[in-house]
């Protein structure tokens, strides 16, 4: 039986963040639940959130992260099937 690659093994490029990342995934399914969804946008709301919260976009500032990597990073998941998209393609 092989183990699940952790989500930083499987999205590559958000590693350093991953736990921001994740935190931020979690929080914009959570805001979205009555909505019926969320947004790429919403996903980076969050991490800025958390970053800040963290300090950690004062101590690593260039470790931002673009809607282009948070789509590609929820396609990313959509295509392994770990989640699932919206139809009509958003809220």
């Amino acid at each position: 039986m092989t183990r699940t690659p952790s989500l930083a093994d499987r999205l590559g490029h958000v590693t350093a963040q991953a736990t921001f990342v994740q935190a931020a995934l979690l929080a914009a399914h959570g805001a979205g639940a009555r909505s019926g969804g969320f947004r790429a946008s919403d996903v980076r709301f969050f991490f800025l959130l958390f970053t800040n919260w963290a300090e950690h976009d004062v101590t690593r500032p260039s470790q931002d992260i673009d809607l282009t990597q948070v789509r590609r990073t929820l396609e990313r998941l959509c295509r392994s099937r770990w989640a699932e998209p919206m139809e009509g393609g958003g809220r």
